[in-house]
């Protein structure tokens, strides 16, 4: 198996910026060097310029990219004049991402019942409610009924 490159920061921190802003991947980025992915990866945690270098392409590639979804979520012309309406797909990948607390498909519900809160009752009204919902159990269904796993106390 072949050495591996030794790290020159005159040469890699620069190149790692530009291939990084121009969409690379960090195994594009070892290709690109001769080098493997492990030994990227430990020259981006030995090297603080070159971790930096990677995270600022990074950071400009994801900037162009937030402008494109942006203007396509938004509707644009383009350089050729024509008109490119909002696309629905990315305005909702943007209010998923985005807002997920509003936009995401599933929503949370609490089922927390503070019984500290509750009286008695209101505890053993909302047990049944619960229980109701639980697999068809009843209140009046004899526990003679039940399977032996489905005993309830």
């Amino acid at each position: 198996m072949a050495r591996p490159a030794k790290f020159n920061p005159d040469v890699h921190i620069s190149k790692a910026r530009e291939l990084m802003a121009q969409g690379a991947t960090r195994a594009a980025l070892a290709e690109a060097f001769g080098i493997g992915e492990r030994t990227l990866y430990e020259w981006i945690e030995r090297y603080p310029q070159l971790a930096q270098a990677v995270k600022e392409g990074s950071d400009v590639a994801d900037g162009v990219v937030v402008s494109a979804l942006y203007k396509s979520a938004c509707g644009f012309t383009g350089p050729d004049g024509k008109y490119y309406p909002p696309s629905q797909t990315a305005q909702i990948y943007w209010l998923k991402n985005r807002q997920p607390d509003k936009w995401r498909d599933k929503r949370e519900h609490s089922t927390e019942i503070k019984l500290t809160e509750l009286s008695e009752e209101e505890i053993e009204k909302r047990l049944v409610e619960l229980l109701r919902e639980a697999e068809g159990w009843h209140p009046e269904r004899p526990s003679s009924d039940l399977n032996e796993g489905d005993r309830r106390p």
